[in-house]
């Protein structure tokens, strides 16, 4: 009861309430065990679902050190003798760390996120830990090691293992000619990222709206199955080419789904100063000096970290 009032906070743009709900909803349960002893099976993932949810609330919000914290305590929740009994519906649930990663940037903590040993058992998490890799050297100019990332994360999606997880609604990976998978659209996100760090922009940018369609035909879950909107990396490269008339409905369109988002909201503000909409650019700036308050990254970061 605590938590579900901020399935409704998340889609009117109030992260702050929604944050704060899911921190009640995980204290309530965490005294629940303590007294109890009782907190497997179907509880279990209700408890999970609860620091999922405060994690994504978290990474809309800009509060990095809550987001990952929560996400760490995901992973302490889900140890190998815990995934092991349902590994179709629980080890999804341990690569929300590396999207809390690749939100804020933090490509140098990214690299040294130890790399799963039992990829049978890890498969998704595998996955998602070179998808990571693989944008975080390519952020960092690194594009051989970059390509070699990703080469890694073809050979773990192929691997059977991974048919059937599923985390929440969506599955995993999808290796139908739908490709109605959380993995399907980080695999389009990192395409992206190298092509654009390889200055071929137009492959870069087919990929990126390959990303956000993939993403927006993702069944409808909360926690949203791709939890870093797509359009922030698109529309924040397209700003970066001039491009800011196509980077404009982008963001436009992000704040549609997610209002009051900060991450949309300076992307906006970069497109409008591009446009030379001043009045709209100063609306943007007085927004994000309301949204940015609980932020606790730079905002170079932020600019930055629109992707």
């Amino acid at each position: 009861l605590l938590h579900m009032a901020s399935h409704i906070d998340m889609w009117v743009g109030n992260y702050e309430r929604a944050i704060i709900a899911n921190a009640k909803a995980f204290n309530a349960d965490e005294r629940f065990v303590s007294m109890t002893k009782q907190g497997g099976g179907f509880y279990l993932g209700y408890r999970i679902h609860n620091l999922h949810f405060l994690v994504w609330a978290a990474m809309f919000d800009g509060q990095y050190t809550t987001a990952n914290k929560h996400a760490r305590y995901i992973e302490e929740r889900l140890p190998e003798e815990v995934v092991k009994t349902m590994p179709q519906y629980l080890e999804g649930y341990c690569h929300t760390k590396l999207m809390v990663m690749t939100r804020f940037g933090r490509w140098n903590d990214i690299l040294k996120e130890p790399i799963p040993r039992d990829t049978k058992l890890w498969t998704c998490t595998t996955a998602a830990t070179y998808y990571a890799r693989a944008v975080a050297f390519a952020a960092k100019g690194m594009i051989d090691e970059a390509i070699t990332e990703r080469d890694k994360f073809y050979e773990i999606v192929k691997m059977p293992e991974i048919e059937g997880r599923i985390l929440h609604n969506n599955k995993m990976w999808d290796s139908s000619e739908q490709q109605c998978g959380i993995l399907n659209v980080a695999q389009q996100v990192m395409e992206g990222e190298i092509f654009y760090r390889q200055a071929k922009y137009e492959e870069a940018f087919e990929s990126l709206r390959k990303a956000v369609k993939l993403e927006e035909n993702l069944k409808y879950d909360e926690p949203w199955g791709w939890m870093q909107p797509t359009r922030h990396a698109l529309g924040a490269l397209l700003n970066e080419q001039k491009r800011y008339k196509e980077a404009k409905k982008v963001f436009e369109e992000d704040l549609k789904k997610w209002p009051a988002n900060l991450w949309g909201m300076k992307g906006l503000s970069q497109s409008c100063k591009g446009l030379g909409e001043q009045d709209q650019m100063l609306k943007c700036e007085e927004n994000l000096k309301f949204l940015t308050k609980r932020m606790d990254v730079s905002n170079r970061t932020l600019l930055t970290h629109c992707k």
